[in-house]
């Protein structure tokens, strides 16, 4: 896993801003200033990504891609004073950008029971290039940095996806800026 993990982050460019966070368990990427911890898949897409030095915000984000399933944790730094409630609902502005967007309708998954009043989550279903797609966005923030959940998948696995992702912003959760 650390052989796996340290040569993502080479091929990736990324090395002092990631650095292997890898367990016996799963190769694992940690965002060093941040915390964001980012879990690579045993198969199917990973990417890493360091916002440019021109962005107005800095940060970094990992994508996770399987069985049309995309998984998206984004670690960002504001350059001013923002809540939790304007990060939130820009992040959802700009990352919710769906045709005949509606609220999902299905059950939150069972991790989510442990939301606190720092956590934000939205669920929402609309189409994208003509197909139906379920969209989670999650956000919480920590230490001057804010950590950003974006799930997208089939309307048709967006149960499915919706457990695991759950899952997957509590285990971040646990990671980020510590």
């Amino acid at each position: 896993n650390r052989t796996l993990a340290q040569g993502v982050i080479e091929n990736s460019r990324v090395q002092g801003v990631f650095e292997d966070a890898s367990t016996p368990e799963q190769a694992r990427v940690r965002h060093a200033e941040s915390g964001m911890v980012c879990v690579m898949p045993s198969d199917g897409a990973f990417q890493l990504e360091v916002f440019p030095p021109g962005a107005r915000n800095e940060g970094a984000a990992c994508t996770r891609a399987d069985g049309g399933v995309a998984f998206t944790l984004m670690a960002m730094r504001f350059d001013h004073p923002v809540s939790l409630d304007q990060a939130f609902n820009e992040g959802v502005a700009m990352s919710a950008r769906l045709e005949g967007v509606s609220p999902w309708n299905g059950a939150p998954s069972p991790a989510d029971a442990e939301i606190g009043d720092r956590d934000r989550v939205i669920r929402m279903t609309g189409r994208v290039n003509g197909q139906e797609v379920y969209l989670r966005i999650a956000m919480s923030e920590a230490n001057g940095w804010f950590v950003q959940q974006l799930v997208f998948a089939p309307v048709a696995a967006a149960e499915t996806a919706e457990r695991a992702a759950g899952d997957d912003w509590r285990s971040a959760l646990s990671q980020f800026a510590h």
